[in-house]
């Protein structure tokens, strides 16, 4: 999973952007259910952060000639 790139507006709230990569194959619920944790389990942990907002992308296979 790629970093996060955290913003503050306000000293009591935080905004978290972050792209996570998912494993192709994965069904539409399967990854809005991930969302969901990761969001939930983010804002748990850190009661100033606001918004969680993640950015769902594919892992893309490279092959190598």
């Amino acid at each position: 999973m790629p970093p996060s790139r955290p913003s503050q507006s306000v000293p009591d709230d935080i905004l978290v952007n972050m792209d996570v990569e998912f494993q192709n194959g994965l069904s539409t619920n399967q990854v809005e259910e991930a969302i969901a944790v990761i969001g939930k389990e983010i804002r748990e942990g850190i009661s100033a952060i606001r918004k969680v907002f993640i950015e769902a992308l594919a892992i893309r296979k490279v092959i190598a000639k």
